[in-house]
């Protein structure tokens, strides 16, 4: 979920500092703020959902996973809950 808070912040930034440059240039006139807003709202709402299945769709061929193994039994207990949440990336 930090992944995806950060990823909304950064469309925002660059919508607010693109939004900014073409006030400053004068040029907002010369583009459809209706297009410029729609592309932001559209990218707000695919990224972060493509980032998720891709994730899970790398996890499936294996490229994401990675191995983990830890020794003692008492932190088998752990190693299950990371196991168990995919979004994470380990595979036993």
């Amino acid at each position: 979920m930090d992944e995806t808070r950060e990823i909304v912040k950064a469309l925002f930034l660059s919508f607010i500092i693109g939004m900014a440059y073409l006030a400053m240039t004068k040029s907002v006139e010369n583009y459809s703020r209706a297009i410029i807003i729609f592309s932001f709202m559209f990218m707000m709402i695919f990224i972060p959902i493509e980032k998720i299945f891709i994730k899970k769709f790398l996890f499936k061929i294996g490229i994401w996973a990675k191995d983990a193994s830890m020794g003692m039994e008492i932190i088998d207990l752990y190693l299950k809950q990371y196991l168990v949440n995919s979004y994470l990336g380990y595979k036993y």
